[in-house]
């Protein structure tokens, strides 16, 4: 079982579910599951509105046993066809033949430390031993973050550094009507792809609730009922719909006015 419970820390000036400043600044931490970890950064880089591949970085509390070529990073499209660029490698800072390295570095296939730019909400997988220490860094996303669908699976999650709730996350396709017809649906993967139990869901229209309190789209379980399904920072999951959609993910918290 995967273990993608990545917690905000306390350096991060978030209070009541507001932030105090659009240049909040700081880290959250997890820890590994073997294989395929199904992640996000819930960060930008400061003054940006991408994450960079190297704000993720893995440890082994020192023990000399990453960055020997065995940890690696994808983007993948579809399952699991990789992003064309968008695969690279965990290295040991000696391992850069141009010697300017000194700390552990993601690169490519020859060790050229690499430059890559990871849009808000990205899910990536990264492959690599159980009980690693993962930490990613930057500027907290004040605002909801969207993007739009590719057809099938979209790899995506929790972009902020605080959990959020499925329903934070909504699908559009601009008032169409086409959407919420148990068409639209959402896993967590465990490995490639074993779903994890209890976390599978289906966008339902709201005239699908039986109870007649749903005004909004929803997911829900198979019989409809609204889900309440948390996600940590950082969890990568997988929304599978046609392409040319609005996925939007809301912030759990309300930004403060610069």
């Amino acid at each position: 079982m995967k273990k993608l419970m990545f917690a905000a820390v306390a350096s991060m000036a978030v209070a009541g579910f507001a932030i105090e400043s659009a240049n909040t600044v700081g880290y959250s931490t997890g820890t590994s599951g073997a294989d395929n970890n199904f992640i996000t950064v819930p960060f930008n880089a400061v003054g940006y509105n991408t994450a960079d591949i190297q704000a993720i970085q893995i440890s082994d509390g020192g023990n000399g046993g990453i960055g020997w070529g065995t940890e690696t990073f994808d983007i993948w499209e579809g399952l699991p066809t990789l992003r064309e660029g968008a695969g690279f490698i965990y290295y040991d800072p000696s391992m850069d033949l141009s010697g300017e390295a000194t700390t552990y570095y993601w690169g490519d296939a020859s060790g050229a430390k690499a430059v890559f730019s990871i849009a808000p909400g990205q899910a990536v997988v990264v492959n690599c031993a159980e009980d690693l220490s993962f930490t990613t860094s930057g500027q907290v996303p004040t605002g909801t973050v969207s993007f739009t669908s590719i057809a099938d699976n979209n790899f995506t999650g929790n972009p902020f550094p605080q959990t959020i709730d499925i329903q934070a996350i909504s699908i559009s396709d601009g008032g169409n009507g086409g959407i919420g017809w148990g068409t639209e649906t959402f896993d967590i993967w465990e490995g490639l792809p074993t779903l994890r139990e209890g976390a599978g869901f289906i966008y339902y229209d709201p005239s699908m609730d039986l109870s007649g309190e749903a005004t909004t789209y929803y997911w829900g379980d198979a019989s409809g009922a609204k889900a309440v399904y948390p996600l940590p920072a950082g969890q990568g999951v997988v929304i599978n719909c046609a392409e040319g959609l609005t996925i939007s993910i809301a912030p759990p918290y309300t930004p403060a006015a610069e």
